[in-house]
């Protein structure tokens, strides 16, 4: 009699009855094809055994990738284990670590027929590690092997040049300003336009809070209001810093003054000789305006 693992004989005890094989603590390389052979002068008796020793699963492959990053998401992905631990990778365990934090929190799940995740709601601008957990009836874990910064391929814009008031009304004020000049991968797809009244602490979108040129015309403003100008940059990594702001005007109709008006004309008089003429006329100088 005789105990064969994959074709290689085993240790055993055996007496005229009896044969044994006893496996002390079995490990995951125990796992395997078992033949026990029976032998006489008759004829010989082969009876074969496949034997699984469960485990958890390997390591995923490494090392894990991490891809198309921005500030908010971060693809990883990974290889399955080269061992499943003797039954099927039911599914994977994703979890993140604000590195700054330091404590793992669950991302995600993905079943295990996948390798791959797209992590979200990241912080933008903190780092973070990533690892991933194989689950059949136990566990292992496979992490990144250094930090990832939750930030866009691009960065933001620069803040364009100051704005500067080019005319305005009692309705309305025309501004201009330099275009932001650095380059960070992708284009400005607008800037936005604040405004803020004598007075107040509050900026707010003015109308049209938008332009895509490097000028716009503001409407809606109140009359003989005091207010003055701000404008970022805004491209797909998100806005600028505000520019300076404008000098501060005053929304008026004649921005450059006009000419003095009678309010009551003169009119036509005559007087007696020797004796005093009074003339009277009531005017409006109709002051210039100004940026302060």
């Amino acid at each position: 009699m005789v105990w064969l693992k994959d074709g290689s004989p085993c240790q055993t005890s055996i007496d005229a009855k009896r044969c044994k094989l006893k496996i002390e603590k079995s490990r995951r390389g125990d796992t395997g094809k078992y033949e026990l052979i029976l032998k006489n002068a008759k004829r010989e008796v082969k009876i074969p055994i496949d034997t699984t020793v469960l485990d958890r699963p390997g390591k995923s492959e490494g090392p894990m990738k991490v891809s198309d990053v921005t500030k908010e998401i971060a693809v990883v992905s990974w290889k399955s284990p080269l061992d499943n631990g003797g039954s099927n990778i039911e599914r994977y365990i994703v979890e993140k670590q604000d590195v700054e934090r330091g404590t793992w929190v669950p991302a995600s799940e993905v079943n295990g027929d996948n390798t791959l995740l797209r992590v979200t709601k990241l912080i933008t601008r903190k780092e973070y590690l990533v690892r991933v957990r194989a689950v059949n009836k136990e566990v292992e874990l496979l992490e990144t092997s250094g930090t990832t910064l939750a930030k866009n391929p691009y960065d933001e814009p620069n803040a364009p040049g100051k704005p500067e008031i080019s005319d305005w009304d009692n309705d309305r004020v025309d501004l201009e300003w330099q275009a932001s000049d650095k380059d960070v991968g992708v284009p400005v797809e607008k800037y936005i336009i604040e405004h803020q009244e004598k007075g107040r602490d509050q900026w707010v979108q003015v109308s049209p809070y938008m332009s895509v040129d490097n000028n716009v015309r503001i409407t809606d403003l109140p009359e003989n209001g005091e207010v003055e100008f701000r404008v970022k940059a805004d491209n797909k990594a998100g806005e600028s810093e505000s520019n300076s702001s404008t000098d501060r005007v005053k929304i008026t109709e004649y921005q450059n003054g006009r000419t003095p008006t009678f309010v009551k004309k003169l009119t036509d008089t005559s007087a007696l000789l020797n004796s005093e003429a009074t003339f009277i006329t009531e005017f409006d100088v109709n002051a210039v305006s100004e940026v302060k």
